[in-house]
C-alpha cells in the first residue's frame, strides 16, 4: 500500500511538471495548479518539495528562465517581450529574475553566448 501511494504521488509530480512545461507562459500560481489537479495548495507545495527538493514556484521560475534564454538566443525580442512571452508581465521583475538566474541581463547574455559560440566554432586553432 505504501509503495502504491508513493508511486501515485510521483505520478502527480510528473504531471505537475508536465503541466508547468506546457503552460509556463500563462499565469501560474500554487493555487491555480493545485486547483487543476484537485488537491490543496499546501499538499501540493509539500509534496512537490519532498519529491523534487525544490519548491514549485522556483521550479516555475527555472522553466521560464530556460525558455527566456532560448528566446534571447533565437530572436531579437526585447527583454520585456521575452518576459511577457514566458509569463512574466512585469519587466522590472523579469529583468531582475533573469539576471539573478543567469548572471547577465538579456543583451549581455546574448553577447556572452555569441562570443562563446564563435570560440566553439573556431575550434582549437585559436
Amino acid at each position: 500500500m505504501q509503495q502504491q501511494e508513493s508511486l501515485s504521488s510521483q505520478d502527480l509530480i510528473d504531471q505537475v511538471k508536465h503541466y508547468v512545461q506546457k503552460n509556463y507562459a500563462k499565469e501560474l500560481s500554487l493555487e491555480s495548479i493545485a486547483a487543476v489537479f484537485f488537491i490543496s495548495p499546501s499538499y501540493l507545495s509539500r509534496l512537490f518539495k519532498q519529491k523534487t527538493a525544490v519548491n514549485l514556484i522556483t521550479y516555475i521560475q527555472e522553466k521560464r528562465i530556460e525558455q527566456a534564454k532560448e528566446l534571447a538566443l533565437t530572436t531579437q525580442m526585447h527583454a520585456y517581450e521575452i518576459g511577457e512571452a514566458v509569463g512574466i508581465s512585469d519587466p522590472v521583475y523579469f529583468s531582475k529574475l533573469f539576471k539573478k538566474k543567469t548572471g547577465f541581463n538579456i543583451s549581455r547574455f546574448r553577447e556572452f553566448m555569441g562570443a562563446k559560440q564563435k570560440i566553439t566554432e573556431a575550434g582549437p586553432d585559436l
